[in-house]
């Protein structure tokens, strides 16, 4: 992932043809409309970006889930990206692919899956609301992915 790969870059790339005027870098620009690739078995890298996100995403469960206990509260952080985190990696690259995919649908389609997926999840383990689940999980995946990119580049 590169700086094109932002929340930011995704959201200049929707907004452009609307107002029929270039935001992105003509690099950024082919990148994002480029279609995703399947992503190479590399545990290494994997487990970096896998750690990285669970770091970057901690305080938001931490606080989410500030009534349960320290153990409970990490287990549910690495459990709920466990759910979401392998799919977005390694699953949907190889699935979309198939179908001739954007890496900005790609992108979109990931940014959405996750914190839906672990804020049901987080709703199912410790009956708290789905809606305060969501936007939690929302700020937690824009957070990982945005500061992850920087740092992971």
């Amino acid at each position: 992932m590169n700086h094109c790969s932002t929340p930011l870059s995704l959201i200049a790339a929707l907004i452009e043809p609307l107002i029929n005027e270039p935001i992105l870098s003509e690099k950024c620009d082919n990148l994002l409309h480029s279609v995703v690739l399947p992503t190479e078995l590399n545990l290494g890298a994997y487990m970096l970006a896998f750690a990285c996100t669970c770091l970057l995403e901690a305080p938001f469960y931490f606080y989410l889930l500030k009534k349960e206990s320290r153990r409970k509260r990490i287990f549910l952080l690495i459990s709920a990206n466990l759910l979401t985190h392998p799919v977005i990696y390694f699953l949907l690259p190889t699935l979309l692919s198939h179908w001739r995919t954007t890496q900005l649908s790609y992108l979109g389609i990931a940014e959405v899956f996750a914190p839906i997926i672990e804020a049901a999840y987080l709703s199912k383990m410790c009956a708290i609301k789905f809606k305060k689940s969501l936007a939690w999980m929302i700020l937690a995946n824009l957070t990982s992915w945005w500061v992850g990119s920087a740092l992971l580049n």
